[in-house]
């Protein structure tokens, strides 16, 4: 019997360390650190340190010497240690002024790094974007929102879909506002192969490109879903093959460019039949 009292005031005693209540203020240097915000050099955010004792953690937008007016709407941000390290949900909060408090960021950590869901959100509505983590790495679908106005009244719409294994982006689908898709990209644009689809605003398509290893290979152009025409691209090594870019993460494109450096050009009828094939050479028409 004494063995059964004596474990069960030791599970309360565990459980009453790890969900200790440990209010923090602005400036408790021992708790927290300055993080500068991208937006702006000048700027930064107070955030809980990586490491710290176990518990659950309510940092306030009070300095220690205001901590008499601190309540619900001084929030800034909750989160939970265990073994000195972040575990469980993070929530972050903005204020402004003389507003209230109000959620803007939920994170999940797994011994101290990233894992699982970690959302965007402003005023219950879904505003930035949500990201899928895996250990410390995105790994699956991540949704990226948009927002637009009607009548200063704000419209949230699905902007982006993205795909990520291990980290690395391996496809993604964009949208317009009125829900058609915008491209959809299947594969990684700067390893292996990769299909691009691009749609107009009807959701019609207008073009495909096709890269492997960073490069265009061939690129085909759509009139009223008609193929009217097809650039094929003679790479060579050290040589570009046409204008375009690709953002250093693989996350964008843009090709400016057209027209082969060397390669031929295809135009077809309204049949599908070839009726003309135009052929370049160091980046000249042939005659």
């Amino acid at each position: 019997m004494k063995i059964i009292i004596f474990i069960t005031v030791l599970i309360i005693q565990i459980t009453n360390i790890f969900c200790q209540k440990i209010d923090v203020y602005i400036d408790d240097s021992l708790y927290i650190k300055n993080k500068k915000l991208p937006i702006s050099a000048g700027e930064f955010k107070v955030e809980l340190k990586d490491t710290l004792p176990d518990g659950t953690y309510y940092l306030y937008n009070l300095t220690r010497c205001d901590s008499a007016k601190k309540d619900i709407n001084n929030i800034i941000m909750i989160g939970t240690y265990k073994n000195n390290l972040k575990h469980g949900e993070f929530y972050e909060y903005l204020k402004f002024l003389d507003e209230n408090s109000s959620l803007s960021e939920i994170k999940n950590y797994k011994n101290g790094v990233l894992n699982g869901l970690q959302g965007f959100i402003h005023n219950g509505a879904p505003l930035k974007f949500y990201n899928n983590y895996n250990n410390g790495k995105l790994d699956g679908i991540q949704i990226t929102m948009g927002k637009y106005y009607v009548k200063k009244n704000p419209i949230c719409y699905l902007m982006r879909i993205d795909n990520y294994k291990n980290d690395t982006l391996i496809g993604w689908i964009e949208f317009y506002s009125n829900g058609n898709q915008f491209r959809r990209i299947e594969g990684s644009l700067l390893h292996g192969r990769a299909m691009v689809y691009e749609y107009n605003h009807n959701g019609e398509l207008t073009r495909k490109i096709a890269f492997e290893e960073g490069e265009i290979l061939w690129i085909e152009k759509y009139e009223n879903i008609i193929l009217n025409e097809k650039i094929v691209y003679n790479n060579e090594p050290d040589k570009i093959s046409c204008g375009f870019t690709i953002s250093e993460d693989g996350s964008s494109y843009f090709v400016y460019n057209t027209l082969p450096v060397n390669g031929y050009i295809l135009y077809y009828d309204k049949n599908g039949n070839i009726i003309q094939k135009v052929e370049y050479k160091n980046g000249k028409m042939l005659e």
